[in-house]
């Protein structure tokens, strides 16, 4: 009966045949599974997951034909729709036509496992369906799905879509590539046979040298299409409609300074990147003015991870972000992505509504609602199954709750409710930000690029979003300088060095270790590679003879390597196999403060007695008595607006207080920095001539303090107002250091440096002999500088009960928010 016959064919295919392209297109056993592995590499080479198949997979040895896969691919039916639409149309071919849908049919009808899927759907109980499958042997897996309804099938594919970004397990993957391989059937099989051959034939016959002229050639007309801007494709155009019509955009403009070239992808690999949710750009070089920034390294984000990207400043990760945004590298068209960058617009719209009127699509559906809603209301009843259609696609993007998870935005990110209804032109440029950054977070776009996002935020608005983005279920990639929020956020760690991509997994810390440790590893190879290229010469072979026997000896022990790999990564072309090169000391990236030991001074050193102080209509402070001393270490928090900043001015003279006076001891010495110290620069002159003419140092000495605090040398002769922020900021701190402060006042210190200079801040700090107090939003130099936490509330100012952590949970709490347990 019917049901042995099915039970039949799957015990047949427990073990799949191996067959050729030519075999596919015949028809000769209906019910009979068939692997995949005997296609031409094209085939089967860039399916998504294969690395899971392989190491569930024994290695097939010895290989039977040279292309053939070296592990089982997953079995799909040799009978489809395209092969019914094959046959003749003589009695024997209709008679079998409909014998074999009249099974299918049957076996559509009562498979268990079709109805459990189609309730699955409905419910979004992915948990069924996926212990259903485990249960399931493999060719089990693929006849299920060689008869599961088409009104299943799409369903089944999305379903499985969200549960293999947290599980690969190979089940799950095996039944995602039958269903993928039975939906893209036409553009895998037909005609292969045909192409395959005249491909071989055409390899055959063209010299290795004809084929890297046919391949460079295809990379430059694709090139120079990606640049022109112009979308061809059909469903290229059809996706960035989508994304436009859903209010996400780039963000991100490019000049026509830049040039880019990547490796050329195949057709099969351009159909997969219509339904791909990772990206991966192989052999890409971007280069901006004739200077490589990056030259065949290689972009590979996978969905659901957060990235951090880090690396020198001026080595190209903002510049790579831009091209991922402009779509400047092979990004798949259906991807959404957002790059946060620009101010938002200025006008008169109130800064709620400028959140949630961005998403696009959301408003489209409301319009739609209304229309049809209005047709029914006159009489027009032909349109109510369209009506259930928009107003169940509203229920599923949650549309009611937009405004009330654009407030919980705003106000996270220091937004209260009377500055959430203001127009947006009556903020300032780090508060527009501050909306711009949360309309990205509104929008939840599937790629989410932000560029140094705390740079504009005081420390509570950090807190709250580095809490916030610990459970985005999507896609980030961020630069930043601060590793307090690299560690509470990230996943992964993408290092930019040598005009490549290092890939790390765990947060900035754990890379960390990782690179000292990899760096020790290669210092030592590096020195033991140095001893015998002295012992060569030293047997009497000059420094090019030592060189090139050390590159011979190098390269025969790689090609020994290749030759000994099975799997398919080692299927290498003789004319793009990497070259030995011998072992290159690297230049570490070292800064260095050193402040001087400050004179002991007796308390009382400095203080604000019976202050009082305000702008305009705002008091900020009154009556407030605080003063420091040489061995304290102060940092000051609150909510963003109370007078942080200005308690800063007051302590350090820069501003008089309107009541009250200020006390100091006629011996100290103060240290003035903050986030525009560069601004007060002589622009004119060189940092080395301004160093000279302030403290009358000579030349040497200049330019060996400025390249302690991180100054290329390079910088040293170039007029400060042409030096980027960064590099100002690094001629001011070494200012700071010469200057012999007692205390140190600082305001957002770190905001112009990167992680290395931060650190070293933090270290100078630590080990200084004065006295501290400092603004910042950077966690890490709070933690790292031992600072006792004081907040400013209540028109004056009070230390914090308790640590770090403490003050953390407490802003979340006021805001509502679970506190995401951090790691120690």
């Amino acid at each position: 009966d019917l049901e042995d016959e099915m039970q039949c064919s799957v015990e047949e295919a427990e073990e799949p045949m191996e067959i050729n392209c030519e075999s596919i297109q015949k028809v000769e056993q209906v019910e009979s599974l068939v692997t995949l592995s005997g296609l031409a590499p094209s085939r089967w080479m860039n399916l998504p997951y294969l690395d899971v198949i392989r190491e569930r997979n024994k290695l097939i040895e010895p290989a039977r034909k040279p292309k053939t896969a070296p592990f089982f691919l997953p079995a799909v039916s040799t009978l489809d729709g395209f092969e019914f639409e094959k046959m003749t149309g003589n009695d024997d071919d209709v008679e079998r036509r409909n014998v074999l849908m009249a099974k299918r049919n049957v076996l559509e009808i009562e498979s268990a496992f079709a109805q459990t899927l189609l309730q699955a759907s409905e419910d979004a109980d992915f948990i069924t369906v996926f212990e259903s499958l485990k249960w399931m042997s493999i060719s089990a897996i693929d006849f299920q799905i060689h008869i599961l309804p088409e009104r299943a099938l799409s369903s089944f594919l999305k379903m499985l879509l969200i549960v293999l970004r947290n599980h690969r397990d190979f089940e799950l993957v095996q039944a995602y590539l039958a269903a993928f391989l039975k939906i893209n059937r036409n553009k895998l099989w037909v005609n292969c046979t045909k192409d395959d051959d005249l491909n071989e034939k055409i390899e055959k016959k063209l010299s290795r040298k004809e084929l890297k002229k046919l391949q460079r050639k295809a990379e430059y007309e694709r090139e120079i299409k990606e640049m022109g801007g112009v979308i061809e494709n059909r469903e290229e155009k059809e996706a960035v409609e989508k994304r436009e019509n859903s209010g996400i955009g780039s963000g991100a403009e490019l000049g026509q300074q830049f040039s880019v070239s990547q490796q050329a992808k195949s057709s099969g690999q351009r159909n997969q990147l219509e339904n791909a949710i990772d990206i991966k750009v192989e052999n890409f070089d971007i280069a901006a003015q004739g200077r490589v920034l990056f030259h065949k390294a290689e972009l590979t984000i996978a969905f659901g991870r957060r990235y951090g990207l880090v690396g020198p400043n001026g080595m190209g990760k903002t510049t790579l972000l831009k091209h991922i945004a402009a779509r400047r590298l092979d990004i798949p068209p259906n991807i959404d992505l957002l790059y946060c960058e620009q101010e938002i617009e200025v006008d008169s719209t109130r800064a709620i509504d400028a959140v949630v009127k961005s998403d696009k699509h959301r408003l489209a559906l409301i319009e739609k609602e209304a229309q049809l809603t209005k047709k029914l209301e006159e009489g027009d009843i032909s349109i109510g199954e369209h009506l259930k259609e928009v107003t169940d696609e509203l229920k599923n993007i949650n549309a009611d709750a937009a405004e009330p998870k654009a407030r919980r935005i705003l106000a996270g990110l220091g937004f209260t409710k009377t500055m959430q209804e203001k127009p947006v032109e009556a903020f300032s440029g780090g508060w527009r930000m501050r909306i711009s950054l949360a309309r990205a977070l509104f929008l939840e776009p599937t790629l989410l690029m932000l560029d140094e996002p705390t740079n504009h935020l005081d420390l509570n608005a950090v807190i709250w979003l580095d809490n916030y983005l610990q459970t985005w279920k999507k896609t980030l990639l961020i630069v930043s300088h601060d590793q307090g929020f690299l560690d509470n956020v990230c996943t992964d760690i993408i290092d930019l060095q040598n005009q490549k991509l290092f890939y790390y997994k765990g947060n900035y810390s754990a890379f960390k270790k990782m690179k000292d440790q990899k760096m020790r590893e290669h210092m030592k190879a590096f020195e033991a590679q140095q001893k015998q290229l002295a012992a060569m010469k030293k047997s009497g072979k000059s420094s090019k003879q030592a060189v090139e026997e050390m590159k011979n000896r190098l390269q025969n022990k790689q090609n020994k390597v290749n030759k000994s790999k099975k799997n398919s990564t080692a299927m290498i072309d003789e004319a793009n196999a990497t070259q030995v090169e011998l072992l290159e000391k690297i230049k570490e990236y070292n800064v260095k403060f050193v402040l001087p030991d400050p004179t002991k001074l007796p308390p009382p050193v400095l203080g604000l007695h019976g202050v009082t102080f305000g702008y305009k209509d705002q008091i900020l402070f009154k009556n407030l008595d605080f003063g420091v001393d040489m061995d304290s270490r102060i940092a000051i928090v609150g909510p963003n607006g109370v007078g942080k900043s200005t308690l800063l001015k007051l302590l350090a003279g820069k501003i008089e207080p309107q009541h009250g006076e200020l006390r100091k001891h006629r011996q100290l010495r103060i240290g003035w920095f903050d986030q525009h110290a560069n601004e007060v620069l002589n622009g004119e002159q060189t940092p080395v001539e301004y160093l000279f003419t302030k403290f009358r140092i000579d030349y040497q000495d200049a330019r060996k303090r400025l390249g302690t605090v991180g100054l290329p040398s390079s910088t040293h002769t170039v007029k400060i107002k042409d030096l980027s922020g960064g590099q100002k900021s690094r001629v001011a701190l070494a200012e700071l250091a010469l200057g012999a402060p007692d205390l140190l006042i600082l305001d957002e210190p770190t905001n112009n440096l990167d992680i290395e200079s931060i650190h070293a801040l933090a270290e100078a700090i630590e080990n200084f002999g004065g006295g501290v107090i400092m603004v910042t939003h950077d966690e890490r130099l709070i933690r790292e500088t031992n600072c006792q936490l004081w907040i400013v509330e209540n028109l004056g100012i009070a230390e914090i009960d308790g640590d770090f952590e403490d003050y953390r949970k407490e802003i979340l709490e006021q805001l509502g928010e679970t506190s995401v347990p951090q790691e120690r």
